[in-house]
């Protein structure tokens, strides 16, 4: 992704009230995105705004980012509502696209604290799965 593209990004999402922090992340901010890659977006929004709006204001939010990026190959996750483990991902890889230090604080504190607490139940979950798939093989 373009510099440009970056900061045309970051100025929309500054001026979203709803959005209190927006993130890139997977193969954009991991540098290795191709010519058929998709751009994915995190959005986390503000707790005055109700659940059964999400779909609409991430409507809103894709078309103006496509207009932005030019492409329609945008994946747009709202962290909100998002699984835990895809939370985590975005803030660990993720770049973000605020500039808003403290709200951005708040929300990566809960998410990590949310990932400890779950860490060994996922860990052991993993260790029992790849024990299946050592003793049975892939089929």
């Amino acid at each position: 992704m373009k510099e440009q593209d970056i900061n045309g990004l970051a100025e929309f999402f500054q001026q979203q009230k709803d959005i209190k922090v927006a993130y890139v992340f997977g193969s954009e901010a991991k540098g290795s995105a191709g010519k058929l890659s998709d751009v994915d977006i995190a959005v986390y929004v503000d707790g005055s705004v109700s659940r059964k709006n999400y779909l609409g204001l991430k409507l809103s939010i894709l078309g103006e980012i496509s207009s932005i990026l030019k492409t329609d190959r945008i994946d747009l996750v709202v962290m909100n509502n998002a699984p835990l483990l895809l939370n985590y991902n975005i803030i660990k890889f993720g770049k973000p696209l605020t500039s808003n230090e403290a709200e951005r604080a708040r929300l990566e504190t809960k998410i990590l604290s949310a990932y400890l607490d779950k860490k060994p139940m996922f860990e052991a979950r993993t260790n029992a799965y790849l024990k299946k798939v050592a003793k049975a093989g892939l089929e």
